[in-house]
């Protein structure tokens, strides 16, 4: 069954569907353990703090944090 030039045969549109749920699949596991991590460590807690230091117009050296 031709498809169109893009698509060869029937089994590389569904290989590339595949690939795709599967990249995307295991993009979002990996940034859900990062952020996750991050989130246990406290990092996400101190950039917003440095954020909020930063927005007050203090330098980070001279806050009271």
């Amino acid at each position: 069954m031709e498809l169109g030039p893009l698509f060869p045969q029937e089994g590389f549109l569904i290989g590339g569907l595949l690939f795709y749920l599967v990249t995307i699949t295991v993009t979002a596991s990996v940034a859900y353990l990062v952020i996750r991590a991050a989130v246990r460590k406290g990092v996400l807690e101190a950039l917003t703090q440095h954020q909020k230091t930063l927005r007050a117009g203090e330098s980070p050296e001279t806050s009271p944090h």
